[in-house]
């Protein structure tokens, strides 16, 4: 039987792949900087890779960036979001206790990533605990909410202690929350909604799937102003922070590539104002939330169905 074959993992594992001989190859490139490692580009250049499947433009970029021969063969089928799941739900409210009566329910910034780098992480929750425990105080009615995913801690991540260095532990900081369990992609929702504010200062993402959930949930986003987020996060419908480039020297998997580091100042400066301006956020949240309903996972499966049909109707026998 003829097969087509798409192959999610990185291209210089495709010949394995490829050992089946599919008439059709396709490779499903993700990557979270600003140009594919230049190892990759002789297999996404080769004759028997039918097809280039990206999540974002961004990655698109990364790929046309190396590979700027390749520019007929790229599709960008995103990653999307179950709007089945992800919902806007009631926000839990103070219980009337006499300390908290007629008190308002504390703004929450929520960020949902792993973390296990430190300074260097990526995914730049270092960069909000950072802001947060500097620019609030235990007197402030605000709450940051962080869901951390373990699968990625290394051994030896001394979690606690790289905590202590970010402030959240010192006197006189604000309210933090930190959960670090498993929870079942059917609870995440609930934390969506606890939020006010979900906050990615990420250095690199290919798609940014918490934040399109995070919207699909009516939480609005602060995040970097650059990155493969920026398909769906926009001004209008969130807060996009300034940044620098600068080369990654600590990864190797990355050498010869940039990130984005977001300017810590401007949001500490954001997070602040967004504390004190309920009304905003309200007005970037119905915007968020009628962006977010054509970044379905129905919507990247039509994406992808088209993109096969386009390949079958050409006849590209690789």
């Amino acid at each position: 039987k003829e097969m087509t074959m798409i192959f999610i993992g990185q291209p210089q594992f495709s010949p394995a792949a490829r050992s089946k001989n599919p008439k059709h190859f396709v490779q499903f490139v993700v990557w979270e900087s600003d140009v594919i490692p230049a190892f990759w580009a002789k297999y996404l250049e080769d004759e028997k890779c039918s097809q280039v499947w990206v999540p974002s433009t961004f990655v698109r970029n990364a790929v046309l960036k190396r590979c700027p021969n390749i520019k007929d063969k790229i599709v960008c089928v995103p990653h999307g979001v179950d709007l089945t799941l992800f919902q806007p739900g009631e926000k839990p409210k103070l219980v009337p206790i006499d300390k908290d009566a007629g008190k308002e329910p504390p703004f929450v910034f929520y960020y949902n990533k792993g973390w296990s780098q430190g300074m260097q992480d990526r995914g730049g929750m270092q960069f909000l605990m950072k802001a947060y425990s500097e620019e609030f105080t235990d007197k402030d009615n605000v709450e940051l909410k962080l869901k951390i995913n373990s699968c990625y801690n290394r051994p030896g991540w001394d979690f606690a202690n790289e905590v202590d260095k970010l402030g959240l532990k010192k006197v006189g900081a604000p309210k933090v929350s930190i959960c670090m369990d498993a929870v079942p992609v059917e609870e995440l929702k609930h934390y969506y909604c606890e939020a006010d504010v979900f906050v990615a200062p990420t250095m690199g993402e290919a798609f940014g799937l918490t934040l399109c959930e995070s919207m699909a949930c009516g939480i609005p986003c602060i995040a970097t102003g650059w990155g493969g987020h920026l398909d769906f996060v926009t001004e209008e419908n969130g807060w996009l922070l300034p940044f620098e480039l600068f080369d990654v020297t600590w990864d190797l998997s990355y050498e010869g590539c940039k990130w984005a580091k977001p300017d810590v100042t401007e949001l500490k400066k954001l997070m602040h104002k967004l504390y004190n301006n309920r009304e905003e956020v309200k007005t970037k949240k119905e915007k968020a939330l009628e962006d977010v309903k054509k970044w379905s996972w129905e919507e990247s499966a039509v994406m992808a169905v088209n993109a096969l049909k386009k390949l079958f109707e050409n006849n590209i026998v690789k």
